[in-house]
């Protein structure tokens, strides 16, 4: 409950800053191919039964969430 009260007292970060900061994460993340190779992210639906065509599924998944960046 402390850190609910703490949240109001701080200031709101604008969505530029927002997406500094997000590219600013993803710019220090990044991997070579050997890199993301030996990462544990490699196969990690493997085992997942609803996913068919997993390229297919990240395009669906890329598609709705532009669309909903679009409505925004």
């Amino acid at each position: 409950m402390a850190t609910v009260a703490a949240k109001k007292h701080l200031p709101k970060t604008s969505k530029k800053n927002q997406l500094e900061a997000k590219t600013h994460s993803l710019q220090s993340m990044r991997m070579s191919g050997s890199d993301l190779a030996k990462s544990p992210i490699v196969g990690i639906w493997k085992d997942r039964t609803d996913i068919g065509d997993s390229t297919e599924y990240v395009r669906q998944m890329r598609h709705k969430e532009e669309q909903r960046g679009l409505q925004r």
